[in-house]
């Protein structure tokens, strides 16, 4: 059956009551107040107010300047749920997303809190969830930090393993320094630490003067 007689009771006794600033029915606690004088509209000439249709209780926000006017009918908490059921989840509506869905059901309805409610009806919708693409973030490109002293941060890469030259060589370390972008490389018979530590020592001993402070 129509749920017309009991919303329409349940508005006039909202309406008899909107001075007190209690409405548990309509979702406003005590001390929240009456929220919809404070609502935004289009324009600063723009008049709101209560008024009553079939006995039933809308919110009317008239633009002359527009010369439009938007009725929006008060529903009650009770009936909130299956209002976004069908704005939402019925397969004529479509599943639209949170903002679409939110145009349509303001269109001819309102309460306190509907904007946060639709969104997240919409938000924990278990078919949206299981079509919606699943977005994995992309990590953020971290800038590298300028290096102005030569060999004070170089890279280091191995090449291998190769065909074995003739000297006994599979694998080639590469050398880069940051700031100069200065390369190096040498042979590698095996990639193993010791032999990688003893071919950078090489490298580097080639790029110093040789004095008594760095032998030691």
């Amino acid at each position: 059956g129509s749920p017309g007689p009991e919303v329409a009771g349940y508005q006039c006794r909202f309406l008899g009551r909107t001075k007190g600033g209690h409405h548990p029915q309509l979702g406003l606690g005590a001390g929240d107040g009456c929220p919809w004088g404070k609502r935004p509209t289009r324009t600063p000439a723009a008049r709101t107010c209560f008024e009553i249709h079939n006995d039933l209780l809308y919110w009317v926000v008239q633009e002359p300047q527009m010369q439009e006017e938007l009725r929006q009918l008060l529903v009650p908490w009770r009936f909130r749920w299956d209002l976004l059921h069908l704005a939402h989840s019925v397969p004529w509506a479509g599943h639209l997303g949170r903002e679409k869905t939110l145009q349509q059901v303001a269109q001819r309805f309102f309460w306190p809190g509907i904007h946060q409610e639709v969104r997240d009806y919409c938000a924990s919708c278990p078919k949206c969830w299981k079509a919606s693409p699943k977005r994995v973030p992309k990590v953020p490109l971290v800038p590298l930090a300028v290096i102005g002293m030569p060999f004070n941060w170089i890279g280091l890469d191995l090449v291998g393993p190769l065909e074995r030259s003739s000297s006994g060589h599979k694998y080639i370390l590469v050398v880069v320094d940051y700031a100069t972008r200065y390369p190096e490389a040498g042979p590698l018979r095996a990639a193993t630490a010791p032999i990688i530590a003893n071919e950078l020592l090489h490298i580097f001993m080639g790029q110093s003067d040789s004095a008594l402070t760095f032998a030691r």
